[in-house]
């Protein structure tokens, strides 16, 4: 009978382990959260922004790539043979906000003079007029 109730012990005693063993295990399984992030100033201090600037072109280099970009939808004449426009040139003139293109699709070559408005930030252009010439 003695051994029955030894036994009987070890076996509640294993039980118990096994029940701690399992909240233990819940509860470490459940902590695995992200990180708590402390911020830089945390006793109010100044910090530096570290943040790189953005770059921005000059107003010459952000119109003539806008113009290489965009001679597709900006020239009023057509391509042909299936062609596509492509830029050869492009001559600005920032102080009056004018420059003249030159373009070609593979086939015929044609140039314009053109009227733009460029503003800064955020940088953008828009072509205010396009003249083919004869």
């Amino acid at each position: 009978m003695d051994n029955m109730y030894t036994l009987k012990k070890i076996l509640i005693v294993v039980l118990i382990l096994i029940i701690i063993g399992a909240v233990v295990f819940s509860i470490v399984s459940k902590k695995k959260e992200a990180p708590v992030v402390i911020p830089d100033n945390i006793n109010n201090e100044q910090v530096e922004d570290t943040t790189p600037p953005v770059i921005t072109k000059d107003e010459k280099t952000f119109v003539e790539d806008y113009i290489k970009s965009n001679i597709v939808t900006i020239a009023t004449n057509s391509a042909v043979l299936g062609g596509t426009w492509y830029v050869v040139s492009v001559n600005l003139n920032t102080e009056t906000n004018t420059g003249e293109v030159v373009y070609e699709d593979g086939h015929i070559q044609s140039t314009a003079t053109f009227s733009y408005t460029y503003q800064e930030n955020p940088q953008e252009v828009t072509i205010t007029n396009f003249v083919i010439k004869k």
